[in-house]
């Protein structure tokens, strides 16, 4: 009889001394890194950004800006209001859609996981 192996991935907070998982789906496991991305991607209390080794690097709500209703303030190139302080995030969210920003305090830190520079 043959048994196959399978590797689950929970999605993690890159963010340095955070720690928090992701609890979305199925207990946030998922079958491979791509299925987690997408699934984190499409939801707005994480910000999930490729880093530039195309590696998917998650933050969770900790992290984002919030509205006056304490909904994420999600990018959008077109409004001023919804960009990053750091300019040196906006081309990590070309890529992507919809997705949170981070607190002006965590732009800086984010940015630097995003280039290697960080954790």
């Amino acid at each position: 009889m043959s048994w196959e192996t399978h590797t689950f991935h929970r999605p993690v907070c890159d963010y340095p001394d955070c720690g928090e998982c992701y609890s979305g789906g199925y207990y946030g496991w998922k079958y491979d890194k791509g299925m987690a991305r997408d699934e984190v991607a499409d939801d707005p209390s994480w910000l999930v950004l490729d880093d530039d080794a195309y590696q998917p690097r998650f933050f969770c709500t900790r992290h984002l800006r919030l509205d006056g209703n304490r909904w994420p303030v999600l990018f959008d190139f077109d409004d001023d209001k919804c960009l990053p302080r750091n300019a040196e995030l906006i081309p990590y969210y070309l890529d992507s859609w919809m997705q949170p920003l981070p607190k002006p305090e965590c732009e800086d830190t984010i940015r630097e996981i995003l280039k290697g520079d960080g954790k």
